[in-house]
């Protein structure tokens, strides 16, 4: 089992791995605008899926998540 991170996931996985998994992208098909603009899509949908009596929290771990998301997808596409 892989050790996870303050962002529940993974830590020793690529992080193009992650969002493939996670969010669906494809990090080598897009640019990093398209990138961002359709992580900022699922940051949305994941956001209205959360249950009223939860989402106080759950937005909070969905922020964690996708920030951490953001961060990396800017570094990926500063090194590839």
């Amino acid at each position: 089992m892989s050790a996870m991170n303050y962002h529940d996931f993974p830590i020793d996985q690529p992080i193009e791995v992650i969002v493939k998994n996670y969010a669906g992208i494809d990090l080598h098909q897009e640019t990093l605008e398209s990138a961002l603009h359709l992580l900022n899509q699922s940051y949305e949908v994941a956001r209205s899926r959360l249950s009223p009596t939860t989402a106080p929290l759950g937005n909070l771990k969905l922020q964690v998540k996708y920030s951490y998301l953001r961060k990396e997808v800017v570094a990926f596409f500063g090194t590839s």
